[in-house]
This record gives structure tokens, sequence and C-alpha cells, in this order.
């Protein structure tokens, strides 16, 4: 149970992690684009 828990908080951190990324390269391109 405590495995599963650590596991779903990095799985978490790491998807919100790449939704920031993602985040900034659209802004970049739509700061381009405007």
């Amino acid at each position: 149970r405590r495995i599963a828990t650590r596991y779903d908080k990095t799985v978490l951190s790491f998807e919100s992690f790449l939704n920031l990324a993602a985040a900034r390269l659209w802004l970049k391109s739509f700061v381009k684009m405007a």
C-alpha cells in the first residue's frame, strides 16, 4: 500500500511536470503567432 501511494505521487508530479512543460511550449508558440 505504501509503495502504491508513493508511486501514485511520483506519477502525479510527473504528469503535472509534463503539463507545465507543454503549457510553456504552447505559450511560446502562441506568442510567436500573435
